[in-house]
């Protein structure tokens, strides 16, 4: 699974509709998030979410057994901190 900042999309329901089919409603916490699937290159399963105005966040795996609920608890368990605080919590 992979986590990435898809903030230019604007909004989870815009990045979902661009890049997988099938979308679904999904619940992330207080938020509203959209799965679906795409095939382009490799069978890929994308949830995306925004865990705060301005914020867009995806999951992605290429497992296809994998359920779209360890993708939900990991997009639960994710949060966006801003710039200074993640170098200085992660930098010498």
């Amino acid at each position: 699974m992979a986590i990435n900042e898809v903030s230019d999309w604007v909004d989870p329901l815009l990045y979902a509709a661009g890049t997988a089919t099938d979308i679904t409603r999904r619940t992330v916490g207080d938020t509203t998030a959209w799965s679906g699937t795409t095939s382009e290159r490799t069978p890929l399963t994308v949830l995306a979410w925004s865990p705060q105005p301005g914020v867009v966040l995806e999951v992605t795996t290429i497992d296809n057994d994998r359920p779209l609920d360890d993708l939900v608890a990991l997009a639960e368990a994710t949060s966006a901190i801003p710039l200074a605080d993640w170098e200085t919590k992660y930098t010498d």
